[in-house]
């Protein structure tokens, strides 16, 4: 089975030609995205390669610095405003231990309303792992942030 790459941000928060940072892997019937840098819903809706906001089914969030975090409104905002409706499929969401304390904290409060499909949060501490459709994914601890992970 291929497996698809697709950087759809490499830059930082800072103004630079790059979107902050979020990479797209796809297996073409799920795609994984690496953080959620501003602009990354935005640029799955104009890859026009197979690479379609549609097939997200997991996001994984090394850490909460805003450029990694950023786009993560854009993207449940457009799932739940899409033109052909709301999404359908459940949403997982990956992220070091501090994961629901920042999404029912610091994101529902700046989304303002419920999310009308399911999203299943994760917390992965340095050493635990999870598996999915075509991934193995083991947490690591990193020395970039106290909840930073890889």
């Amino acid at each position: 089975m291929p497996v698809r790459l697709m950087f759809l941000g490499t830059g930082t928060s800072n103004s630079t030609p790059g979107n902050p940072p979020s990479t797209a892997i796809s297996d073409d019937s799920d795609i994984v995205l690496i953080d959620c840098g501003g602009g990354a819903y935005h640029q799955l809706s104009r890859t026009g390669s197979g690479f379609s906001h549609e097939k997200v089914s997991h996001i994984f969030l090394t850490h909460f610095h805003v450029d990694h975090v950023s786009g993560l409104p854009d993207f449940l905002w457009g799932e739940m405003w899409n033109s052909q409706g709301s999404r359908v499929k459940p949403l997982n969401i990956y992220g070091p231990p501090g994961l629901n304390e920042f999404w029912n904290r610091r994101l529902m409060k700046f989304m303002d309303r419920e999310i009308p499909f399911r999203v299943n949060l994760y917390e992965l501490a340095g050493g635990e792992s999870t598996r999915g459709p075509f991934f193995t994914v083991q947490a690591h601890k990193l020395r970039h942030g106290e909840t930073s992970t890889a």
